[in-house]
């Protein structure tokens, strides 16, 4: 009976040791949720319909190169709803254009957290990789650029600005 409790907590420290060697991957699909959460769900229509509108008239502002407004409309779509992902993205892009990266990566962690999985996880990551390329934080840039990868393997901008920050190394087999 000794010899059995014996071998049955050998087998357990043995079957325990071998999850815990398992190494954990980023899987975007995994990461996102199908559905809005019960907070989202949380939204009246109407907040939703003020937030995309105050979000519609910031993307008009910035295309008129008028940032200050446009910083306004996207907070207040931020107001009405807390969960609009492009609403956190482009006040990403505001506070890094304005040299602000606590608060665009800030905007940038929620706009991931929020967005649909795919191209923008993807354009999202990628402008968070410009941040840290900026401060000169290459191996975080990398990650980021990585990670969009994940999201959208295709997504050229992405290829070529984690080329650009870590190139893959080269071998030469010459002796001379």
């Amino acid at each position: 009976m000794k010899r059995l409790a014996i071998l049955a907590a050998g087998i357990g420290i043995i079957l325990a040791t071998a999850s815990c060697s398992k190494q954990a991957t980023y899987d975007p699909i995994a990461a996102k949720s199908e559905g809005p959460t019960l907070e989202q769900q949380t939204i009246s229509r109407g907040q939703m319909r003020a937030s995309a509108e105050h979000l519609e008239n910031g993307k008009r502002k910035w295309r008129v190169d008028d940032g200050k407004h446009a910083l306004k409309e996207f907070q207040n779509s931020l107001k009405r709803n807390p969960y609009n992902f492009e609403a956190h993205y482009w006040l990403g892009i505001i506070e890094r254009d304005n040299r602000r990266f606590d608060k665009s990566s800030y905007h940038f962690s929620h706009a991931v957290r929020y967005c649909p999985q795919g191209r923008w996880e993807s354009r999202i990551r990628v402008d968070w990789g410009y941040v840290y390329e900026m401060q000169g934080h290459k191996g975080m840039a990398a990650k980021q650029f990585d990670l969009a990868l994940l999201a959208d393997p295709n997504f050229r901008e992405a290829q070529s600005a984690r080329h650009r920050v870590l190139p893959l190394p080269t071998a030469s087999f010459n002796n001379k």
